[in-house]
């Protein structure tokens, strides 16, 4: 039997103030797959992800997700069937400490209230589970402060942290290793090809480095359409993604940069 994809778009495009940003755009992304999404600035990556999410309606199209179609649905609806976007600044709560937001967002994954602190204090199994995903993104060691006097990456990794502990079955990571430092990528790029396979992965990414290391496949953008799809080897040999966008990018690929 075979599997529903985790996503399909189906012809989508999105027009804003009669400009077309995205068209005519139709891929499929399989269960458990890592789908890097690629570009140069402009192309239309970030509002496609956008698109998926549900923060940006498409102007005409379907977006389906583990077959359903969630053309319509606002943002919110659409965690319903376990889609979480990350952001190209970490969303974070900055005045609180990073395991109060890992608590929330386990809280949020349990569909319980917020904000009460006594809850959240004497749910013994919440702190377990706290404590098992603060060792397991090595944030232990700056669990209790501020996550505001923390460095861009660990504040990066406590949005990540906090996503996943949400368990998503399709997550969308907009631009993850943007900020981090050159020393800082090896240790992203080992993170993420921890996440567990029952997890669906679309990546938009400008560091080469990153994506050439965790994609299974790899979309480029182009002008707001597809360019190319394939393998990482076979978007390294399309001539059109050389021209257009891959030899400058790969240029920057060692620094972990483009």
């Amino acid at each position: 039997m075979t599997a529903v994809p985790a996503l399909q778009l189906e012809h989508v495009s999105k027009t804003i103030g009669g400009l077309t940003i995205l068209e005519d755009i139709s891929l499929t992304v399989q269960p458990g797959e890592r789908r890097a999404i690629i570009g140069p600035n402009g192309a239309g990556k970030t509002t496609l992800l956008n698109v998926i999410a549900g923060f940006l309606p498409a102007t005409r199209g379907r977006v389906i997700v583990f077959g359903r179609d969630v053309t319509r649905l606002p943002a919110h609806r659409r965690v319903d069937v376990g889609l979480l976007k990350t952001n190209q600044q970490p969303a974070v709560f900055q005045e609180l400490t990073t395991r109060q937001n890992i608590l929330i967002a386990l809280l949020r994954g349990r569909h319980r209230l917020l904000g009460l602190t006594g809850q959240v204090n004497s749910d013994r199994a919440v702190q377990r589970e706290a404590e098992r995903v603060l060792e397991e993104w090595g944030l232990l060691d700056v669990s209790d402060i501020e996550v505001r006097h923390l460095p861009h990456g660990y504040q990066r990794r406590v949005e990540l942290a906090a996503r996943f502990a949400l368990r998503p079955r399709l997550l969308l990571l907009d631009e993850p290793a943007a900020g981090l430092a050159v020393d800082e990528i090896p240790a992203f790029i080992e993170r993420l090809a921890q996440l567990p396979r029952d997890m669906t992965v679309v990546l938009v990414e400008h560091s080469m480095r990153v994506v050439f290391s965790f994609a299974d496949r790899i979309t480029v953008l182009h002008h707001g359409a597809v360019l190319a799809d394939g393998t990482p080897d076979e978007i390294q040999r399309n001539e059109d993604v050389q021209a257009a966008y891959l030899a400058g990018a790969m240029r920057g690929r060692n620094a972990g940069t483009a």
